[in-house]
């Protein structure tokens, strides 16, 4: 039900975050080692800006237990063998759209009678 769910969810959590974690040290460690080197051998490809990792979920209880529970925090990056802060932030997929900018909200519009309606009624 809903509680296997919300752990299923939990642990692919602790996956993603190991993952991205065992991603981001392998990164820095290659920009060290071309740092380290002259400024022609340095010469690091070009990649394309990308968002930063996150976990996207339809679980609303893992999302609000992930944005208001440190301790569950804390549990998750243990469990991964990880730093605190390198736990996934949790977004719920119906407000992905919203936060990766593919939806666009904005205020309504402001609406008016029509003159010409009112003219003739």
């Amino acid at each position: 039900g809903e509680r296997a769910g919300f752990w299923s969810d939990a642990e692919a959590l602790v996956a993603a975050s190991l993952e991205s974690s065992t991603l981001a040290r392998a990164r820095r460690k290659e920009v060290s080692a071309a740092l380290g080197k002259d400024a022609a051998a340095c010469a690091m490809p070009q990649q394309a800006p990308r968002w930063p990792s996150l976990l996207v979920t339809d679980r609303v209880k893992l999302c609000k237990a992930m944005s208001a529970n440190t301790e569950l925090q804390g549990i998750i990056a243990q469990a991964a063998s990880i730093d605190r802060s390198e736990v996934l932030p949790v977004i719920l997929s119906s407000d992905f759209g919203v936060v990766s900018g593919q939806i666009v909200q904005a205020p309504p519009l402001t609406t008016s009678e029509s003159l010409v309606f009112r003219a003739v009624a």
